[in-house]
């Protein structure tokens, strides 16, 4: 659940940084998290179709295919990650416009936006491999003293 509410709660903390700043940086701030998160949502799946796909596996004794399925999750969350960092890169300011900022906050949810999407690659990876090592983990036997 920590891997699903960490990019909102990350939004949630620079809001209230970002807040006493002013309104075209507060202003700058919400069109940037609006561009994220519609992204963050789009890409959900890493998590879930991760989860699925281990548990069935596991459930059928099959740790190595298991575990197979975790790192092709990861190779696919680190190439959408690049991709998906350098397009918002590069399409920042038609995005930021897209999303209706005006002249005051543009430039402020630019700055967000640009520096925020550099972790983009991470997150995703982040997405992708939580819910398996959580699977994982259940699997694990307990230790006895």
């Amino acid at each position: 659940m920590g891997a699903l509410a960490a990019e909102p709660l990350y939004v949630l903390a620079d809001t209230a940084v970002v807040g006493r700043l002013g309104t075209p940086q507060l202003g700058g701030l919400a069109v940037a998290a609006t561009v994220l998160l519609t992204g963050y949502a789009l890409f959900v799946f890493l998590a879930y179709g991760t989860t699925a796909s281990v548990a069935r596996l596991l459930g059928a004794g099959l740790e190595q295919e298991a575990a197979h399925e975790g790192v092709q999750a990861l190779w696919l969350a680190a190439g959408l990650g690049v991709a998906v960092a350098a397009a918002g890169l590069a399409l920042a300011g038609p995005a930021v416009d897209l999303f209706g900022a005006g002249a005051a906050v543009r430039p402020f949810a630019l700055t967000y936006l640009r520096i925020s999407l550099l972790g983009v690659p991470a997150l995703l990876l982040v997405l992708a491999v939580s819910l398996f090592l959580l699977r994982r983990k259940e699997r694990e036997p307990e230790e006895t003293d």
